[in-house]
Order: structure tokens, then C-alpha cells, then sequence
């Protein structure tokens, strides 16, 4: 599983990157279907950042088996794991407050879209240190 790492780690940094511009575009156009969207977005992206989780467990595992030991690896794994959460509350906050002021949800939306972006870069951050600046993950 630890293999499937790099790959499934792609779709929920798009969807966190393309999120909070759906719910701007959604503000500024007034389309209701863009709204929708940005929330069917944090759906996918919570789904898809667990998935990148599971298999983030099994790639620290497999990096622990061959010896690796390093504080980046720690910190990549700290950063990542708040991942997962960090949607999960943007779309509960998204969810409770647009049943009744679907306006105010979004820009909160926005905001915390915006925030989450930083998160995701300092995952992306770390993640490509391990692997592109100690060799994590590639094959010899």
C-alpha cells in the first residue's frame, strides 16, 4: 500500500487547491451550482485525503523498515495528519452555517479554503523534501 503514496496524495491537493476559487466563483456569480460544488470538492477531498493518509501510514512504516530515521519524516507526518481533519471542520463549518446564511458559509469557506491551501503546501513541502532531497520511497 505504501506505493500507492505518491499517487493517491494528487487529487486531494487539487481539490484543496481548486476549492476555496469555486467558492469565490460561486460569491461573485451567485450560482447556486457553484456553491454546490465547492462542496461536493470537500467531499472528494475528505475521502481522498483519508486514502492518502492510509497509505502515508504504510509509507512511514515502509521508510521506518529500511532504516530511515529522520526528524523530517516526523514532521511531514505531523503536518499531513491534520489534513484530514482540517476538511473534515471546513466542511461541517460550510455545512452548519449554509442552512441558514448560505453567504456567510461561503466566505468562511473561502477563508478557510484559503488557510487550508498553506497547510497543503507545507505537506506538499515536506513530502517532496523526503523524497526528492533524501530519496524516500524511490527505488535504489
Amino acid at each position: 500500500m505504501a506505493e500507492l503514496h505518491p499517487m493517491a496524495v494528487h487529487l486531494p491537493i487539487g481539490v484543496v487547491l481548486l476549492y476555496p476559487w469555486f467558492e469565490l466563483a460561486g460569491l461573485l456569480s451567485r450560482q447556486r451550482s457553484l456553491q454546490f460544488g465547492a462542496i461536493g470538492l470537500l467531499v472528494v477531498g475528505v475521502v481522498a485525503s483519508m486514502f492518502a493518509s492510509a497509505t502515508g501510514e504504510a509509507a512511514y512504516d515502509a521508510a521506518v523498515a529500511v532504516g530511515f530515521e529522520h526528524e523530517l519524516l516526523e514532521t511531514h507526518e505531523v503536518w499531513s495528519s491534520k489534513m484530514p481533519w482540517a476538511l473534515i471542520l471546513v466542511l461541517s463549518v460550510r455545512s452548519f452555517v449554509g442552512r441558514e446564511r448560505a453567504r456567510l458559509a461561503s466566505w468562511l469557506g473561502f477563508g478557510l479554503g484559503l488557510a487550508l491551501i498553506g497547510l497543503v503546501l507545507m505537506v506538499g513541502y515536506t513530502g517532496g523534501q523526503l523524497t526528492y532531497g533524501h530519496g524516500v520511497g524511490v527505488a535504489p
